[in-house]
């Protein structure tokens, strides 16, 4: 067979294998199936969020919202028709990097050194000349490779250079994390059409999480949860940066991202837009009874998938992405997206960036604020009035003025409390019985103020302590059993 019968042989099958997938998920028992598949997944990602430790080991959940969705059969449709359409082209290549590193290439192979590069050196080259205060250095490193711009012209590339450049743009022509080619896969009638990475996304779930430091610790604990067939890793809305030196005036004030629009023009924005790690799973082996049954009728209408895409970001980030998503590309109402719009989608994108980042900023500062606490509360303290200071912030300044006159800050019995317990006086050793055992709630019989050192003495079975004059601060209540006092003496 000739070449050329065999692309239209190829062509014959993919556009035929990509039909029987459209009719097929067009049909209402396929909708339903794929709609069961969400809500199992989502039931199960919301008991995972639940069960996630916290970085103390201490089952604590991790706040967020579990949404799901399945892919529209209009969406499907025009997703496959660019994919089976789709040969050779690198998906995710940065084009105007891959031209420049094209070009830089190009000069090499030809010999020849770049007047612009050269121009620019001179210039610069003149202006530290002239320069009574040049830093020396710099002065001999312009010169040299100026030098050297001169001295290789036409002597053939630098091996090394041009190995280095021809790596570069191998990297971007093809990713190694690159799904298969979609019209090579299909044309294969060995291969699942719905195991393509790219398929994927008919049943998908969104975990939006209230704070990004949780992002990392769920996508861990839906690798372990789930057996991952695909991981397309971090993805960032389609937006790529641009790199390489820019000479061009015109193109001075766009944004350092762009992304190509539904019309096929060239976008340039400030921000990187959306954000999320995104993995395509399915259920680990043994499957429960539910999934089982579900994987029985799915087999049944010829589906013989039970993949799931899952993506997980934080909830400022998807809620923009939806937004935007909504009026640049849906095209609500036949509106024009006008430059202006564009601006105040990229403004918000930046305020929702801003809001990421001070959320990372005030996670981290709870947790410095946890650790200083921890560390404070085992600090022992040097002396009664240390301890009434404690108790001054700790619990007082948090009570009503007509609560706080009703206590008495007495150095003296401060003192006696801290020396009996010098070793293990620190505020997590007299925290337990304060809160535990009611000592603020306390009621006495003999005097109108309460003395909290008296209180704690009594408490811990150390009545022979208080001396006689503090004696009507006592409470009179019945002291706490052995084993328990012996049990908190231990302690501290």
């Amino acid at each position: 067979m000739s070449s050329a019968l065999k692309s239209i042989s190829r062509d014959e099958t993919v556009r035929t294998r990509c039909d029987d997938v459209l009719d097929n998920y067009a049909k209402s028992e396929t909708q339903e199936l794929y709609k069961k598949l969400v809500k199992l997944t989502m039931e199960e990602c919301e008991e995972l969020l639940k069960n996630i430790n916290g970085k103390d080991n201490k089952k604590k959940g991790v706040k967020g919202v579990v949404q799901g969705r399945t892919k529209e059969h209009e969406s499907l449709e025009e997703k496959l028709n660019i994919l089976k359409n789709l040969k050779e082209k690198p998906k995710y290549m940065n084009t105007e990097e891959y031209d420049w590193l094209e070009e830089k290439l190009t000069r090499l192979e030809n010999n020849n050194k770049d007047p612009k590069e050269d121009e620019i050196l001179k210039k610069e080259l003149k202006h530290l000349k002239e320069d009574p205060t040049k830093n020396p250095e710099d002065y001999d490193w312009l010169e040299k490779r100026l030098t050297d711009l001169e001295n290789n012209f036409n002597k053939g590339p630098d091996p090394k250079e041009y190995e280095f450049w021809q790596k570069k743009l191998t990297e971007l022509e093809k990713d190694p994390n690159e799904a298969p080619n979609f019209r090579e896969w299909v044309s294969n009638d060995e291969n699942n059409i719905y195991e393509h990475p790219e398929m994927g996304d008919l049943a998908g779930v969104r975990i939006g999480l209230y704070l990004p430091g949780d992002v990392p610790r769920v996508a861990q604990k839906i690798e372990e949860h789930f057996d991952r067939k695909w991981l397309f890793g971090t993805v960032t809305g389609g937006r790529d940066t641009i790199k390489g030196r820019n000479i061009s005036i015109k193109k001075h004030m766009n944004g350092q991202w762009y992304s190509r629009g539904p019309d096929g023009t060239d976008k340039h924005w400030e921000h990187y837009g959306y954000k999320s790690w995104q993995v395509v799973v399915e259920w680990k082996e043994p499957l429960a009874e539910r999934f089982q049954l579900l994987r029985r009728e799915i087999n049944k209408v010829g589906l013989n998938s039970l993949r799931v895409e899952i993506q997980v970001g934080t909830v400022v980030t998807q809620a923009w992405a939806e937004v935007q998503h909504n009026i640049i590309y849906k095209d609500p109402d036949n509106i024009d997206t006008t430059p202006t719009i564009e601006r105040i989608i990229d403004a918000v994108n930046d305020m929702v960036i801003t809001t990421d980042i001070m959320l990372k900023e005030l996670e981290k500062g709870v947790e410095d604020a946890k650790k200083e606490a921890e560390e404070a509360g085992n600090k022992r303290f040097n002396d009664g009035y240390d301890f009434l200071h404690w108790f001054k912030i700790t619990y007082l300044n948090r009570m009503r003025e007509e609560e706080r006159k009703l206590w008495a800050s007495n150095t003296n019995t401060a003192h006696i409390l801290i020396n009996l317990y010098s070793r293990r006086a620190c505020p997590s050793f007299f925290k337990y019985p304060i809160e535990r055992h009611g000592l603020l709630r306390t009621k006495l019989p003999k005097a109108n103020r309460y003395d909290i050192s008296v209180l704690l003495l009594e408490d811990m079975g150390n009545i022979s302590s208080v001396p006689l004059k503090y004696k009507k601060f006592l409470s009179g209540r019945r002291m706490r059993n052995t084993a328990e006092l012996n049990y908190r003496d231990s302690t501290g």
